[in-house]
């Protein structure tokens, strides 16, 4: 077997661009996402229940498009509004 070996500048350029699409990735999540938050500076727990299910719903998407960081951080705003729902459906 041969014994193949990746160059620090070739390994350097693959986390560059990996780091490079996840940037493009959130920061096209944020341009989606972020408007439809700021429509409303009111919003009630059931918006923000709607919301999260919907990126949720966007997490998979994503992520079964392969792009791993937008569904990242749908999930990740998702998770936070779920947590806040969380805490007012508490007595």
């Amino acid at each position: 077997m041969a014994k193949q070996s990746v160059s620090k500048a070739e390994m350097h350029e693959l986390v560059d661009s990996r780091i490079r699409a996840a940037i493009r990735e959130v920061t096209w999540l944020m341009a989606v996402v972020m408007p439809e938050i700021l429509k409303s500076p009111q919003w009630t727990m059931e918006d923000r229940r709607k919301l999260a299910a919907a990126l949720h719903g966007v997490a998979d998407s994503q992520m079964a498009d392969g792009r791993v960081a937008a569904a990242t951080a749908a999930q990740a705003l998702a998770e936070a509004l779920d947590a806040q729902v969380r805490s007012q459906d508490k007595p």
